[in-house]
């Protein structure tokens, strides 16, 4: 028991040292790469900020907070935690991203769950962990919890999880796909083992769903259209989309740009503008599959037309023979035969 509760700490040991090593070779890389807020009247419930971060996120390093910028450079010991209604995500250089849900502080490291809880979406060496559950990976989906009361979850969405007790109380738990391992109120000594059972439709769908809407948040700004400038966010903007009011009142007093694609005049297609091709006459079409169907269907009067012009005169067509008429039979003196 001894023996395998040491080789247990010795190979937690070895994978915290390797998460380390791992991470300080790209902390330079590792950013805080997106901030987001609650929003009922996006599609995806939330929105991104980019600008007034306010004091909804804060980010610690040695204690103090930083100004907050995105994206941000992160170090190894650097704190991060989010408000009511805020969430972030953390990019790693090999392209590892970390999904914060509101109401979470985590710790940069071997990623640290104080509170609340992350998706996170690793293809390389990554672990998460608390005070009592480290949940070692490689390339994997999977959600990691700790709520007020320590207890722990943890769910797998793609991949294998594996769970051990940084206390040594437990063997290690391997989770697949679907899994879902729980383990509360690991601070008393008589706590059980974690209890691992299949998880429901409806959780792993609300993961998705929070993890997808702060992955795909769009972002918030100023819209030209139509010579005003509105608030908007990116999807809903028709004309052109600015994270700044400034640069969007700069895009509303210049000229609108041309609108280039083909002309099809007479029967001929031209590259052209919208409005030379509308004072010349032409029809005008912005691709060019369609202005080549278009330009090749004649008009029923210019078919008309065509017939005309290759129309031969009255006066110049052949005329039939006339029908040649019987004769009455003649003598040979040529006097006609009576009958």
């Amino acid at each position: 028991m001894h023996l395998r509760l040491l080789d247990r700490t010795v190979l937690r040991a070895v994978a915290l040292l390797l998460c380390g090593l791992w991470l300080a070779g790209c902390a330079t890389s590792t950013r805080l790469d997106k901030v987001v807020r609650e929003d009922p009247g996006s599609p995806v419930g939330y929105v991104e900020l980019t600008s007034d971060y306010g004091s909804a996120m804060t980010v610690l390093r040695g204690g103090r907070p930083l100004p907050l910028d995105v994206p941000l450079t992160l170090q190894i010991g650097d704190e991060i935690e989010t408000g009511d209604s805020i969430g972030a995500i953390i990019r790693y250089a090999n392209g590892d991203e970390v999904v914060i849900a509101p109401r979470t502080r985590v710790r940069l490291g071997s990623l640290e769950v104080l509170f609340g809880q992350i998706f996170a979406s690793v293809r390389g060496l990554f672990s998460a962990e608390d005070e009592s559950v480290l949940a070692a990976v490689e390339g994997t989906r999977f959600m990691f919890a700790k709520d007020r009361r320590r207890g722990t979850r943890v769910v797998v969405l793609d991949g294998v999880v594996r769970c051990s007790s940084k206390t040594g109380l437990w063997e290690s738990v391997r989770l697949g796909p679907a899994d879902a391992l729980r383990l509360a109120r690991p601070q008393y000594p008589d706590s059980p083992v974690p209890r691992v059972t299949p998880a429901t439709r409806f959780e792993l769908g609300e993961i998705e769903r929070w993890s997808s809407g702060i992955r795909e948040a769009p972002r918030e700004g100023f819209c030209c259209a139509d010579g005003r400038v509105f608030r908007s966010l990116s999807f809903e903007c028709r004309g052109s989309f600015h994270l700044d009011p400034a640069a969007a009142e700069r895009a509303c007093m210049a000229p609108p740009p041309r609108l280039e694609g083909w002309c099809c005049i007479g029967g001929r297609l031209v590259e052209s503008d919208a409005d030379t091709c509308g004072e010349r006459g032409g029809g005008f079409y912005r691709d060019q599959q369609s202005a080549e169907q278009a330009c090749g269907r004649q008009p029923v009067e210019d078919i008309i037309d065509i017939i005309e012009m290759f129309r031969i005169p009255e006066i110049l067509r052949p005329r039939p023979s006339p029908t040649p008429q019987p004769q009455p039979p003649r003598y040979p003196n040529n006097e006609p035969v009576i009958r």
